[in-house]
């Protein structure tokens, strides 16, 4: 049996599979985090990401706050490696992973 990972009963690799059996409307969320901040009058400078899980929620930000640096940290590595791996392609220069 596979050590547990994080606070999930889902390993990192089939987190983001898994995620809406554990939080119902999890897409929703992010969404709506997205236009929350959208509707602010400023684009954030800096986006501090303390739980950034495998970094769903900074792929789609990313594309939509386009001079906002993001940081990213999870208090899993397996996590962090996820998110490294998802988020590789992306603006290498405004995401910073944060590992302990």
């Amino acid at each position: 049996m596979k050590k547990q990972q994080n606070s999930t009963p889902h390993r990192s690799d089939e987190y983001d599979a898994q995620i809406q059996d554990i939080i119902p409307y999890y897409t929703n969320f992010n969404n709506e985090i997205i236009e929350f901040l959208k509707s602010q009058s400023n684009e954030p400078k800096v986006w501090l990401d303390t739980g950034c899980g495998t970094g769903t929620l900074i792929k789609k930000a990313i594309k939509v706050f386009t001079s906002t640096k993001f940081l990213l940290m999870d208090p899993s590595k397996e996590m962090m490696d996820q998110a490294q791996k998802k988020l590789r392609y992306l603006d290498e220069e405004r995401i910073v992973f944060l590992y302990q």
